[in-house]
């Protein structure tokens, strides 16, 4: 469902230039997904299978948490 409210109001910030956004926005998908998987078996090869799942759980709790915070704001 993030992906979706995050595309919505990217689109909707700029909706004029809707395939730029639509190229930053896939941009950053693939960046992320990149970077979580350089990060994830960086941490299996220096520490183990089990430090990448505790990484990804911390990654998960930081995610909601700025979720939640940002929805006060706003």
């Amino acid at each position: 469902m993030l992906p979706i409210a995050m595309q919505t109001f990217l689109f909707t910030s700029a909706p004029d230039r809707l395939e730029s956004i639509a190229a930053l926005f896939v941009s950053i998908a693939q960046l992320a997904i990149g970077l979580g998987a350089l990060v994830g078996g960086l941490a299996v090869d220096n520490f183990g299978v089990p430090s990448a799942l505790w990484l990804g759980v911390a990654g998960a709790l930081l995610t909601a948490s700025l979720i939640v915070l940002t929805s006060r704001i706003h």
